[in-house]
């Protein structure tokens, strides 16, 4: 049980743990918005971005808010999650034995490759669904807001926005 348990968590570890995107918009102080940008480095008070296949600078100063596009990752993690359940599931379903009391009754054995399978199946459902909305929630867009910030306070979000994108 505690290797069924060990191989879920490693098989469903890379669903926390999609990689950082470099897609932003930002708006200005001037009410202007540049959208599907990329944040490439910070020189001083400046800013390196591409945008529409354009190398800007831009003052670091000028900045109101960065938000950060993240595509979601709803079906990259309901894949791992179906993965991993089925796996335990089939495990589970592999190492449990149903008995039966031969009653007379009418008599559900869950014994045999069926029920791995449909052990497996069920669990992978759940599965995908918990892996599912982990995915989606982490595709969820980030805001920086810099409107009340000096530039200290700016250059010091920006730096930790670069380090998380490398």
């Amino acid at each position: 049980m505690k290797f069924a348990l060990s191989l879920v968590l490693i098989l469903f570890i890379p669903t926390l743990s999609f990689a950082a995107q470099n897609s932003f918009n930002l708006t200005f102080s001037s009410g202007k918005n540049l959208e599907n940008v990329a944040i490439k480095c910070m020189d001083g008070d400046s800013l390196e971005i591409t945008h529409a296949g354009t190398v800007q600078w831009i003052k670091i100063d000028s900045l109101v808010t960065i938000k950060q596009i993240k595509d979601s990752n709803f079906w990259k993690g309901a894949g791992y999650g179906f993965f991993s359940g089925a796996v335990l599931g089939a495990i589970l379903g592999g190492t449990s034995s149903g008995g039966s009391d031969n009653s007379g009754e009418f008599d559900l054995d869950f014994e045999g490759p069926g029920w791995i399978i449909l052990s497996g199946v069920i669990v992978g459902t759940a599965g995908a669904t918990v892996g599912g909305v982990i995915g989606a929630l982490d595709g969820t867009d980030k805001v920086y807001d810099l409107s009340n910030k000096n530039l200290d306070e700016k250059k010091k979000i920006i730096n930790s926005i670069l380090s998380k994108s490398k």
